[in-house]
């Protein structure tokens, strides 16, 4: 956790994507289970800002932030098993429906000109003589 509270301070560290009118910095990481899963970054213009009260609430925000995270991404994966087959990662018939009378709905809207649709049913089987 850094408090930089005057350009001087930190002009030598490596500075790239930050805009040159920043002054004050606060960097906190986002640490979930004893690794960083990211950083937090904020910055003013205004020399002198961040005092380390800041730094302390901003540390406990960013514990919460770190669970917000690993909640997102353990959602977008339910997500994605629950659409996909697991077999052919292809999109179960839920998933096709939904497609589908979207597609239908763009076309009705007059949003796109035209609509296909292509289903194969392939079986392969073996015979055993």
């Amino acid at each position: 956790m850094v408090v930089q509270r005057d350009k001087q301070q930190w002009k030598n560290i490596n500075t790239e994507g930050i805009p040159d009118e920043m002054e004050s910095v606060l960097v906190v990481p986002i640490i979930k289970n004893n690794a960083v899963s990211g950083v937090l970054f904020l910055g003013t213009q205004i020399k002198v800002e961040y005092q380390k009260y800041h730094l302390m609430i901003l540390d406990i925000l960013c514990s919460y932030l770190a669970v917000a995270l690993e909640n997102a991404r353990h959602y977008e994966q339910t997500k994605k098993e629950s659409e996909r087959d697991p077999l052919t990662k292809l999109y179960n018939a839920r998933v096709c429906r939904r497609k589908l009378r979207d597609g239908f709905n763009r076309l009705h809207t007059g949003k796109i000109k035209c609509i296909s649709l292509l289903m194969l049913d392939i079986l392969l089987f073996q015979i055993n003589q």
